[in-house]
């Protein structure tokens, strides 16, 4: 099992600060969170709704950290990123309604833990 993270480098402004996020990805999603973990990044921040797959969106300081963590870059427009999302989706076989619910009781989870 393989961790990534893309070249997308999106720039975003946030007041005068302008930030370029790029994203973590993984062969499976435990794999994923787990190398997340080791990074200090909490699970409340993967993004798992918005996206084909579960992933991180990372600054170029985290990017970095991964890197020398062991996470192979990977081209955010490459033919190997297409079939690592091609292969997740395959994997998954489970309905859009039902990682809705499971995301919704981690969240709920988190809180509950924290608040």
């Amino acid at each position: 099992m393989t961790v990534y993270v893309d070249d997308m480098r999106l720039p975003v402004r946030t007041g005068q600060h302008e930030v370029h996020w790029s994203q973590l990805l993984a062969d499976s999603e435990i794999e994923l969170h787990v190398f997340a973990a080791r990074l200090g990044l909490g699970r409340h921040s993967a993004r798992e709704l918005e996206s084909p797959i579960a992933h991180y969106e990372v600054n170029e300081t985290m990017r970095r950290k991964a890197l020398a963590a062991g996470a192979v870059a990977i081209g955010y427009l490459s033919p190997e990123r297409a079939e690592l999302i091609r292969r997740r989706r395959a994997a998954t076989h489970v309905p859009v309604d039902s990682r809705v619910a499971a995301a919704i009781a981690r969240t709920r989870s988190v809180d509950a833990q924290t608040g």
